[in-house]
C-alpha cells in the first residue's frame, strides 16, 4: 500500500504531468499539431531529465537521452529542426508556468510575532550567465567587451513554498526593475530584492497596496535627507532636514525616516535602517515600509537576511541543473534549454517537498539535486509509459529522498530558528 504522501504526489502529477496534459500544452502552443515521435510530452520529460541529470552536455546527448526514454530513435535534424521553431520555447514556458501555479504549495510559515502578519514573503533577484556572442543582437549583455551576449533570469521566489513563482528571461543589458511583481500582487506579504531593484517609487507602491518591502540602498551614490531619527544618535532633533552623507555614522545601528525623490522628481517618505556588522565595519543601508516601532534594526536585517534563499535556488539551478553558458547559437533552443532547467528544478523540489511533507523535518535541496541522475530517468519512463507503475516508482524516489535529504547539521543556529520559521504539513 502506498504511503499518502506517494499517494498525494502521483495524483497531481497524473493531473499536471500525464502525457496526455503535456500533449495537450503541445497543441496549444502549435509545438505539435500531430503527433510526430517528438511529442511535447516526450519533449518536456527528455530535456528535463537531460538538465535534472546534469549530464548532458550536446544535442547529440538529448537525442540519445530521447532514446533510452523512449524506446525510439531519431535522426539528429529533424531533432535538431523541431527545436529551432519559437514553439519549443513556448512549450516548455507554459509547461513550467502552469506548474508553477499546480506544484509549489507552502512547505514553511512563519510563527514568530513579526511574521504573522505577512501571508507569504517573496525575494526578487534575477541570474545572468553569457551566451554564445553570435546572440549579441538579440541577448545583449551589459559588458559588451568580455561578454557581448548574455541572458538574465529574473525571479520571485516564495520563502514559504520553497519554489520559483513567477520567471522571465531577458537580455542581461534589460534594466531589473521591469521584472519586478505587481506591487497590487504583495497585499500582505513582504518583498525582499537587492540593490539593483531598489528605488523610492516601487516601494511606494508596494506599501500603498498592503504590502511590506525590504531593499538594499546604493551607499555611494544614496543621500536623501532626513526627516526624522528613531535611534542611533543622542541629538535625534538635531538631524532633522541634513543631509544622509553629512552624518558621521557611529559604530552602531542607525535608524531614520528619510525623503528624496524619484526619476520623476517626486517626493517619497520611507524609513533607512542603517545596519552595522561590526566584523566589516560598515553597515548595510537598507531601504523598508516596516514601522520603526514594531520591527526594530535587528529583525529588518535578520529578515533581510532571508533573501539569500533566492540565491540559493539560483545556485541550485546553475551548479546541478546546466543553467549556464550554451554554445548554441540557436535563440529557440537557448531559451528552451532555460525553461527547461528551471522546469526540473520545479519538478525536483516538489518531490523532496512530497517527501517530507508533515514530518516536520527541514530539508536539504542541494542533497536532492546531486542525486537526481539516480530517479528522473526512471520517472520520465513511467509518465511516458502510461502511468501504470508511477505509485511505485513515487514510493521509491520519495523514500530514497527522505532518507538522504534531510538537512544536516541541524543544531547551527539558522535565520530560520531566529524568526521562528519551521515545516507545515499538509496539502492545500
Amino acid at each position: 500500500m502506498l504511503s499518502r504522501n506517494a499517494t498525494e504526489c502521483a495524483s497531481r502529477m497524473r493531473r499536471f504531468l500525464s502525457e496526455d496534459v503535456l500533449n495537450a500544452l503541445g497543441k496549444a502552443t502549435e509545438f505539435s499539431q500531430r503527433m510526430r515521435k517528438l511529442t511535447p510530452a516526450r519533449a518536456v520529460w527528455t530535456f528535463v531529465s537531460g538538465m535534472a541529470s546534469g549530464a548532458v552536455n550536446t544535442l547529440a546527448d538529448f537525442v540519445r537521452l530521447f532514446a533510452e526514454i523512449t524506446g525510439e530513435t531519431m535522426a539528429y535534424k529533424p531533432f535538431h529542426d523541431r527545436l529551432s521553431n519559437p514553439t519549443f520555447p513556448d512549450l516548455l514556458r507554459t509547461t513550467l508556468s502552469s506548474l508553477m501555479r499546480q506544484l509549489t504549495l507552502p512547505i514553511l510559515q512563519g510563527k514568530s510575532r513579526y511574521l504573522k502578519r505577512f501571508s507569504d514573503i517573496v525575494a526578487q533577484d534575477g541570474s545572468s550567465f553569457a551566451l554564445n556572442d553570435a546572440l549579441k543582437e538579440i541577448y545583449p549583455g551589459r559588458f559588451t567587451k568580455v561578454s557581448p551576449a548574455a541572458v538574465e533570469v529574473h525571479c520571485t521566489y516564495s520563502l514559504y513554498k520553497a519554489q520559483a513563482i513567477a520567471i522571465s528571461v531577458a537580455a542581461d543589458k534589460d534594466a531589473e526593475r521591469t521584472y519586478l511583481p505587481d506591487p497590487a500582487s504583495l497585499r500582505g506579504q513582504l518583498i525582499l530584492f537587492d540593490r539593483g531593484y531598489t528605488c523610492y517609487e516601487y516601494g511606494s507602491a508596494v506599501k500603498t497596496a498592503g504590502g511590506d518591502f525590504i531593499g538594499r540602498a546604493k551607499d555611494k551614490n544614496f543621500n536623501p535627507t532626513i526627516v526624522k531619527c528613531f535611534r542611533g544618535f543622542p541629538n535625534r532633533k538635531g538631524l532633522v532636514g541634513k543631509k544622509l552623507k553629512d552624518l558621521v555614522l557611529p559604530k552602531s545601528n542607525v535608524d531614520l525616516l528619510i525623503e528624496g525623490k524619484d526619476t520623476h522628481g517626486r517626493s517619497h517618505q520611507l524609513r533607512l535602517v542603517l545596519f552595522y556588522v561590526a566584523r566589516k565595519n560598515l553597515h548595510v543601508y537598507l531601504l523598508t515600509s516596516l514601522s520603526a516601532g514594531e520591527f526594530p534594526p535587528s529583525i529588518v536585517a535578520s529578515l533581510y537576511r532571508l533573501r539569500w534563499q533566492i540565491e540559493l535556488f539560483f545556485k541550485e539551478c546553475k551548479s546541478y541543473t546546466k543553467l549556464q553558458k550554451f554554445m548554441t547559437k540557436d535563440p529557440c533552443i537557448v531559451e528552451g534549454l532555460i525553461w527547461a532547467s528551471l522546469l526540473a528544478v520545479l519538478i525536483r523540489r516538489f518531490l523532496l517537498h512530497s517527501a517530507f511533507r508533515k514530518t516536520g523535518k527541514r530539508i536539504a535541496p542541494f542533497i536532492a539535486a546531486a542525486m537526481s541522475w539516480t530517479f528522473f530517468l526512471s520517472l520520465a519512463k513511467d509518465v511516458l509509459s502510461g502511468l501504470l507503475e508511477l505509485g511505485q516508482t513515487l514510493e521509491s524516489i520519495l523514500e530514497r529522498l527522505k532518507s538522504t535529504a534531510e538537512k544536516t547539521n541541524k543544531h547551527r543556529a539558522s535565520t530560520f530558528d531566529f524568526l521562528d520559521i519551521h515545516p507545515i504539513g499538509g496539502y492545500g
